[in-house]
């Protein structure tokens, strides 16, 4: 008889390795975006991205609409971040954001669960609304959630960088 194998899971009777037990389904992780609609005071959307499920739910009462999308990793989409209050617009932010592995370096952004890779991140009034715009440029032209990562973070650094002048230098 053969003496066992050091630092291995060996069965000497039927003469095979053993191998740790993995179940057959495996949940996959997920990220998940809530889209949230307040009619004059929120508008928290999903600009572009291919989720691999969508659940809606309407709140009458409230003229509330409220969407979740879920990503696998790896899935890149983009969401736009709007609020306001009697005075205007209080807040405005839009993001491209992947969707991480767990265990992967990721940001918490709001509206998104667990956290995502920031690729592109515009704040603020000017720079939210020449994001949307250029987004929107990007979408016409081609499938933005087709587009290499890198694309979106030589985009952010150019608007960051002077977005008076970013339309010349696309």
């Amino acid at each position: 008889m053969e003496p066992p194998r050091v630092g291995e899971n060996y069965c000497p009777d039927m003469d095979i390795q053993s191998v740790p037990y993995r179940p057959l389904s495996i949940a996959q992780p997920v990220t998940r975006v809530e889209e949230l609609y307040l009619e004059g005071q929120k508008n928290f959307r999903l600009l572009f991205g291919k989720p691999i499920k969508s659940e809606t739910t309407e709140f009458k009462y409230q003229d509330i609409t409220r969407r979740v999308h879920y990503f696998k990793p790896g899935d890149i989409f983009a969401i736009d971040l709007w609020e306001r209050n009697e005075y205007g617009t209080t807040s405005w932010s839009v993001f491209v954001l992947q969707a991480a592995l767990p265990g992967e370096f990721a940001v918490r952004i709001p509206q998104v669960k667990p956290a995502a890779k920031v690729l592109l991140e515009a704040a603020g009034q000017k720079h939210a609304r020449e994001a949307v715009r250029l987004l929107k440029e990007i979408e016409d032209r081609t499938d933005p959630t087709k587009l290499h990562p890198s694309r979106f973070l030589l985009t952010d650094f150019r608007l960051k960088a002077e977005p008076s002048n970013f339309r010349r230098m696309n």
